[in-house]
């Protein structure tokens, strides 16, 4: 039935794509992410990815406009301003559907796993597309329709609260009032993370969203693109995927020589900020996720509402399983990594965390 629609849709728009339904060979259903519809679409043409958006997920927080608006709008700019993005072969606002040119190639996780030998050429390879993103002038005027929220010092605190207030209680280990010094270093958090500048970045840089051909590597699903300090695409790509910790600093150099940054300790104190603010994100969603929970949100007299809802799928364990790691370890290397080996850091993290990772482990050792 998906291909017959498919097939009808392209008849449709076959001036447009350049593409008709006769030069069809195969179309494909394709795992890439669980928020959308995706497609391959062999031709005689060549191949396409065909990306129908979910109308259930409208928004993310950052933004006013639709994912579908973001990104369309997000892969034009980039295209324009020669960043490796796939090209746009025909948008459709009505019924949110975008038309790519589809890169032939693995992700870089699929890749890693395959030639973990290669995996230093490649990330470097990554740092320095991401820094070209990064070098691009942040102006008021280049994504007028779209109103990208700049985060405030009460912004990074109120999220960062929340999220620990979710895990907290989903797992149901109390401690949802934090104590007087986390507090503190909390706020402190907070306070640098919002006195950095910000950079156009992708925001969810993790491997499966970057895809290796031969001739290039490209960035993929720009659903969340917004202004935000460069240091949380850092913390995106080397925190959450198959990357040999042993490398990180090595990969924080690197990215330190190719954008300049001169003060090293400022700049690894801002990671260890970030890392903070990004993994509690990563940690609420891990545990949601492996509990049965999923986030929706909808639209009530204009305003947009996110709505938390147990549903009893197998999504949180898929989710995680991809990671080819188990729930576990998963939050211990979230919980044990800090990069200007800070006392303060590890305190915080053991504080806030180790409690999380107990309660997984424990269960973990339950199950054998």
């Amino acid at each position: 039935m998906e291909e017959e629609l498919i097939s009808k849709y392209i008849k449709s728009h076959h001036q447009e794509l350049g593409v008709n339904s006769e030069d069809i060979i195969g179309i494909k259903r394709i795992n890439t992410g669980k928020r959308n519809y995706c497609y391959s679409i062999e031709t005689k043409k060549g191949k396409l990815f065909f990306k129908v958006f979910n109308k259930e997920l409208r928004f993310a927080s950052q933004f006013d406009k639709t994912r579908y608006f973001v990104e369309m709008s997000t892969l034009n700019w980039l295209k324009f301003n020669k960043c490796s993005v796939p090209n746009i072969r025909y948008a459709d606002a009505k019924n949110e559907i975008l038309i790519l040119d589809f890169i032939e190639g693995k992700t870089l996780r699929q890749f890693i796993q395959e030639k973990p030998q290669e995996e230093t050429i490649l990330i470097r390879r990554v740092l320095e597309e991401i820094s070209k993103i990064h070098a691009l002038e942040v102006k008021d005027t280049d994504f007028q329709e779209i109103k990208f929220k700049n985060m405030s010092e009460n912004d990074y605190m109120n999220t960062m609260i929340k999220n620990l207030k979710q895990i907290y209680t989903f797992l149901g280990i109390g401690h949802e009032q934090l104590d007087e010094g986390d507090f503190e270093r909390i706020k402190a958090i907070a306070q640098n993370l919002s006195s950095q500048d910000v950079k156009y970045g992708h925001f969810e840089l993790h491997s499966d969203n970057i895809m290796v051909s031969k001739e290039s590597i490209y960035f993929i699903d720009f659903e969340k693109f917004h202004p935000h300090i460069p240091q949380l695409d850092i913390i995106s790509l080397i925190m959450n995927g198959n990357i040999n910790k042993k490398y990180i600093n090595e990969y924080v150099k690197y990215y330190m020589r190719l954008n300049e940054i001169t003060d090293e300790n400022a700049f690894l104190y801002t990671l260890d900020c970030a890392n903070i603010f990004y993994n509690l994100k990563i940690m609420s969603m891990i545990v949601r996720n492996s509990l049965g929970y999923e986030t929706k949100w909808r639209e009530e007299n204009g305003r947009k509402i996110k709505d938390i809802k147990k549903v009893g799928t197998n999504f949180g364990t898929n989710w995680n399983s991809e990671r080819n790691e188990s729930i576990a370890m998963r939050v211990k290397n979230i919980c044990d990594f800090n990069f200007s080996n800070n006392k303060e850091f590890e305190e915080l993290q053991d504080s806030l965390f180790v409690c999380i990772s107990n309660k997984f482990i424990s269960e973990k050792e339950e199950e054998r």
